[in-house]
């Protein structure tokens, strides 16, 4: 079961095809482990320490970690490699911390995307370069050489619209003065000595990678050009084709495969430090030295037996090693499908057995029923597979244990399609509940798919909705979206809990299912660093003051007259939806070392100078009010999930803080309480709703305004299982 997208509307309608596996983002899927992470920073706790490279800016939030030579590289180059570079078969580490930098989310994203590259001095190129000449092997520096490079920084001319603000660390303060900073514009000659940890064998192949590509053959050179022209390296274009050759070189097939296998007894050092073993990829620290890659274990002696030894290593060929790969993916196959075999032989017996105690009378064979004591039950919104009925019932048994049921108090309540059958799953819910979901709230953000996974078409919506506001721009810094650093970022976020869902739709009087967060008026662009921050409750955008109070004196004074329809009062969405909208950022503390880099404007001349660009410190008094197509509804969701959040207590008390400074320089005094309010009005937007309000189910012919469309189906995103309770009626 999957959803296919309504061209017509920012919504979605069921289908029969089968869905895609959900796309795993380049960031998780390169992502280095903890272990690795630790490896790095310690590498780099000398130089720029946990900060961007080029930016020389602080944070976990905004700062990554990114591979030189790329994680996926194939094993057939790294045994070319390996041999080029004088190393043991088997020995070359990706996951190397000379291998690993540290950069901001942009500009790893321009990095990933062959936006620019790193060249090591002329010095080390030459001494690459005639070692390749005179057919030697050369040996990689060795971690008992741990001395910091040099590098100059080469940008593709597709940067040339995008800044580089680069703070000075001899300048304290925090947060830091306007005169800590330094606006670099393309093609950045400042950044010709830029000192890393990394090894420059490693940014040789990396930059020779990026060289190759055919659609950048002359990109690079291009720049090389423009920066001899400013006097500022000369020598760039030749270092451009030393690297290439040197590069091309190095990728030649490898004469004898097994003259640089690795014996035990001859363990050597790789790249990484005297830890790691014949591994291309790092293990767990408590792993690392108990694996074996080839060879045999020395056997145990039995006890009163005579010690027999066996050779500690033998000599395997490619195909041997490919042999035993297949036999252990074979295996692994093998396993599995076991394993799948006695979920769904469970699942059929779980089937069955329900069956015969709920009895005959259990209406249609697709649509579970209410029984007649206020007990709700759920109809299934899409097939779901074994593992999830594995998962419900481990759920219904925990639920039962902590509300202390027996099974006499559980009843069949839940209905799951597997495999053409209907599996009655207990759950449990206490006799004659009236809510509709669980007394406590549950936590938002961890249900539904990704954000990242917009439609084509929703994105095309989106961008009419934003022509003459800040268009393809980040909303923040007005920068154009090179290099795919502009992204689209939800309000009310696409995993948000199925049960807020339902209480937002009924406090915001639309009819169930027609809230879509996938709206246009939900979603607007950010850059990727302050998308990463946004969504990591680091600043919040508020209405203006005379917004919120119209949506809480509307509240407060409904709620004398009809305490349960209360929240249904204030503004509708569609005298919102349409019009201009303005929004104050709210940062929090976290982010005092944290600038804005804003664009003045359309740009008049490329590239901009630095005047074309303002810095702008926290708290952001100078940002002034954004405009934005985005309606008040989503915005007061989402800052009222952030200041409610139970994880973080304090988070309005931090936000209040802010708040403080932009009064102190400026801000109307409005603002005070602003944040309270919207609090109060969250929660009485969250509040559970009971049975006896119903759920404006009419039945009307016209379904009302919904944040979309008046076509917009009774479905909320993409082939999520709603399992939602609904009211007798």
């Amino acid at each position: 079961m999957s959803t296919r997208y309504e061209s017509d509307s920012d919504t979605y309608s069921s289908s029969s095809q089968p869905m895609q596996a959900p796309r795993i983002s380049r960031v998780e899927r390169n992502a280095p482990s903890l272990y690795v992470k630790k490896r790095v920073d310690l590498a780099t706790s000398a130089l720029s320490e946990d900060r961007c490279l080029l930016e020389e800016t602080a944070s976990n939030i905004i700062v990554e970690h990114a591979y030189i030579l790329p994680r996926e590289t194939s094993r057939e180059l790294l045994s070319k490699l390996e041999y080029s570079w004088g190393m043991k078969w088997r020995t070359l580490n990706v996951n190397s911390r000379y291998n690993i930098l540290r950069l901001g989310v942009k500009f790893r994203r321009l990095f990933d995307d062959n936006k620019w590259l790193l060249l090591p001095s002329q010095k080390v190129v030459q001494q690459y370069y005639d070692s390749v000449n005179s057919g030697e092997r050369i040996c990689p520096d060795t971690p008992e050489t741990d001395i910091p490079h040099e590098y100059t920084l080469v940008a593709h001319p597709d940067m040339i619209d995008v800044p580089i603000l680069r703070r000075n660390m001899n300048i304290p303060g925090s947060p830091p003065p306007h005169h800590a900073y330094t606006i670099l514009t393309y093609p950045y000659p400042e950044l010709s000595s830029l000192k890393s940890h990394i090894s420059p064998h490693y940014v040789i192949c990396n930059a020779a990678q990026k060289l190759a590509a055919g659609d950048v053959a002359l990109a690079y050179p291009r720049t090389a050009r423009e920066l001899a022209a400013i006097g500022s390296h000369s020598d760039l274009d030749e270092l451009l084709r030393m690297v290439l050759f040197i590069y091309q070189d190095w990728k030649q097939p490898v004469p004898d495969p097994t003259s640089f296998f690795t014996e035990d007894e001859q363990d050597v050092v790789s790249d990484t430090s005297k830890h790691t073993g014949r591994y291309r990829v790092t293990k767990p620290a408590e792993n690392e030295e108990s694996r074996r890659d080839q060879g045999m274990e020395l056997a145990r002696p039995a006890v009163g037996k005579r010690i027999r030894t066996v050779q500690a290593t033998t000599r395997l060929s490619r195909r041997a090693l490919f042999q035993f790969n297949e036999i252990s993916q074979v295996s692994a196959q093998r396993e599995k499908k076991q394993k799948l075999g006695d979920i769904r032989h469970w699942a059929a017996e779980v089937a069955t057995s329900a069956e015969s105690a709920a009895g005959a009378d259990s209406g249609e064979e697709d649509q579970m029923q209410v029984d007649g004591v206020g007990n709700f039950v759920a109809r299934p919104r899409s097939p779901c597979s074994p593992f999830l009925v594995y998962g419900l019932s481990l759920v219904a048994s925990q639920a039962a244990a902590h509300a202390g049921m027996n099974s006499l108090d559980v009843e069949p309540a839940l209905g799951v399609e597997c495999n053409n059958t209907i599996a009655l799953i207990p759950v449990a819910v206490p006799p004659r509940t009236r809510s509709l979901s669980a007394a406590s709230p549950p936590d938002a953000g961890k249900c539904g798919v990704a954000d990242n996974e917009l439609p084509d078409k929703a994105k095309k919506r989106i961008d009419a909705a934003l022509d003459g506001l800040s268009q393809d721009r980040c909303l923040i810094e007005e920068m154009s979206p090179v290099g795919g650093t502009v992204e689209y970022s939800h309000a009310v976020a696409m995993r948000t809990h199925p049960d807020i869902l339902d209480r937002l739709e009924f406090s915001w009087k639309l009819q169930h299912y027609t809230l879509n967060v996938d709206s246009r008026y939900n979603i607007f662009r950010l850059g990727l660093k302050f998308r990463a921050l946004f969504n990591g409750n680091n600043f919040l955008l508020i209405p203006s003051p005379d917004v919120v109070d119209a949506y809480y004196n509307a509240i407060r004074s409904q709620g004398k007259n009809n305490p349960k329809l209360c929240r249904q009062a204030g503004p509708s969405m569609k005298e919102e939806a349409g019009i201009v909208h303005l929004y104050t950022l709210i940062a929090h503390p976290s982010m005092i070392d944290i600038p804005i880099l804003r664009r003045n404007g359309p740009i008049t001349a490329s590239p901009p100078p630095s005047t074309a660009y303002t810095i702008m410190a926290y708290p952001y008094h100078e940002l002034g009010l954004l405009k934005s197509h985005i309606t008040p509804h989503y915005i007061i969701a989402n800052a009222g999930e952030k200041v409610t959040n139970r994880q973080y207590p304090a988070a309005i008390i931090d936000y209040n803080e802010t708040i403080t400074h932009l009064i102190a320089q400026g801000a109307p005094q409005s603002l005070v309480g602003i944040l309270e309010k919207i609090r109060f009005i969250y929660t009485i937007w969250t509040a559970a709703v009971s049975a006896d309000e119903r759920f404006l189910l009419s039945g009307e012919k016209d379904d009302g305004f919904s944040d979309t469309t008046e076509m917009t189906p009774r479905t909320r995103a993409r082939s999520r299982l709603q399992i939602t309770f609904q009211p007798t009626r």
